[in-house]
């Protein structure tokens, strides 16, 4: 009997990391967890890890490199496996690769292996704060002082419930398991009802909270780093003036560097990161409709 291929693709903030501990502890010779392992050191190499690099266009992979892990999932398939990928990054979007881009390229390598694509439900409300907190660091400095701007960006497109089930869909995916945030968090998620495996009927997923940020009194309310003048330096033109001009090899490039960074424009404080109106109403519309339905009542 053939196995199956669970590709539980996120969104980040969703409880992913407890639920890949909690998937990392499951010992059965018909289950395989591929990773992602936590911490993160030691997924380098996993199934997950490689699947991913793929679909982000990290490595230069090759047809054959593609052919390779096409054939690995295979022949885990063929043996009767149930195969349980988990990797939040493929539904995160970066400059090297959109959200649309990875999930073409996921089923590029997954092909016509049966697979099942998971996804939790989380209220963008809630979810968006976190995220933003969470990556603030890498954000260019635009979207670091405008916490409106970065939930119109591209960057939120990962709790757009609506879109992204199309993209998904358009892919060519038809196998798609809504799961929610609030029973995955609670500790009441059914792996047999997940992985479709009556064995496991009964066995739920015991979720530990990890990752969580500092926030404040109000569930809006996140703890955010200061924002100095060298913020500036990630910006492409400043990054492009740098490099043509070779201002790192300077002297006294790394002490203007220092002084600069001494310039506060935001101290680090507490903010209120509400997800503006008309974001929120888009939104909420896919997430309450979506959540509906697998909860089979009104919410």
């Amino acid at each position: 009997m053939k196995g199956k291929i669970i590709c539980h693709i996120g969104p980040p903030k969703t409880a992913t990391t407890s639920m890949q501990i909690a998937l990392g502890s499951i010992k059965s010779s018909e289950f395989l967890f591929a990773g992602t392992f936590q911490p993160r050191d030691l997924n380098t190499g996993s199934l997950s890890y490689r699947l991913h690099e793929f679909c982000a266009k990290k490595t230069n992979f090759s047809r054959n490199d593609q052919i390779d892990l096409t054939h690995e999932l295979t022949v885990q398939v063929n043996s009767g496996k149930t195969i349980f990928l988990s990797e939040e990054m493929l539904l995160v979007h970066q400059k090297h690769a959109s959200v649309q881009e990875k999930i073409s390229r996921l089923k590029e390598v997954l092909g016509n292996l049966p697979c099942r694509i998971v996804i939790t439900l989380r209220d963008p409300k809630l979810a968006l704060p976190s995220y933003y907190q969470e990556i603030f660091r890498s954000l260019p400095i635009g979207l670091q002082l405008d916490f409106s701007a970065f939930c119109r960006d591209q960057r939120a497109i990962c709790y757009d419930y609506e879109e992204l089930l199309k993209i998904i869909n358009e892919a060519g995916f038809v196998d798609v398991k809504l799961i929610d945030f609030e029973t995955l968090s609670a500790g009441k998620l059914d792996l047999g009802e997940l992985i479709d495996k009556d064995e496991y009927i009964g066995t739920t997923l015991q979720i530990d909270k990890h990752n969580s940020g500092l926030i404040g009194r109000a569930p809006t309310a996140r703890k955010l780093p200061s924002v100095s003048l060298k913020n500036l330096g990630r910006l492409r033109l400043v990054q492009k003036a740098i490099s043509i001009f070779g201002l790192r090899h300077w002297p006294g490039y790394r002490r203007c560097v220092a002084l600069i960074d001494r310039i506060v424009l935001r101290k680090a404080q507490l903010h209120d990161l509400t997800v503006p109106l008309d974001v929120t109403e888009r939104l909420d519309a896919g997430y309450q409709g979506m959540r509906r339905q697998i909860l089979g009542r009104n919410v």
